[in-house]
């Protein structure tokens, strides 16, 4: 509302300063300054000319707008840029979480893999002493039944050296 008041303002004593400006005198000898900052330092007149200082007036208001718009958006884009780096902070968070729990998991299996890797070697360890006993088993059979066969040749010998002594003392007649 102040705006369109001042906007309605400045349009009326644009209207005033045309008929303001043909009733005075040309510049005589003096180049006016661009800037109206440039005509309040020189000459001091810039100061007595109401209508440039209402003019004036409306470039400083529209400066200190765009000063507050221009700190507005950097304050927008400084929100949007931590908004922005704390998602890729929580991003990065939730893949070095997951990255963590997929070592964890890799820890586990490896470890539950070395625990079934030594019960195998147990199991094939146990099932090579259980084939060596069976050998000694065997071989031990084997020996026995040599002693046994062995005992019995001898036996058998003895019986048939007994044999063939007692038919020699019964002399030729027993034959």
């Amino acid at each position: 509302m102040k705006k369109l008041l001042l906007v309605a303002a400045v349009l009326a004593a644009a209207g005033c300063s045309t008929a303001a400006q043909q009733t005075q005198p040309p510049y005589q000898g003096q180049v006016p300054p661009d800037y109206p900052a440039q005509q309040a330092a020189g000459t001091g007149s810039y100061a007595l000319d109401p209508m440039q200082a209402q003019i004036e007036n409306v470039r400083r208001n529209y400066e200190e707008v765009r000063i507050k718009a221009q700190h507005e958006l950097d304050v927008r884009k400084a929100a949007e840029a931590r908004k922005a780096q704390a998602e890729s902070e929580a991003r990065a968070r939730a893949e070095a979480s997951k990255a963590a729990e997929r070592r964890a998991a890799a820890r586990e299996r490896a470890r539950k893999q070395q625990r079934d890797e030594k019960y195998e070697d147990e199991q094939r360890a146990l099932d090579l002493e259980l084939k060596r006993l069976e050998v000694r088993k065997a071989q031990s059979a084997v020996k026995v039944q040599e002693a046994v066969d062995n005992r019995k040749a001898e036996r058998a010998n003895e019986l048939v050296d007994v044999y063939i002594e007692n038919q020699r003392g019964a002399g030729p007649s027993a034959r």
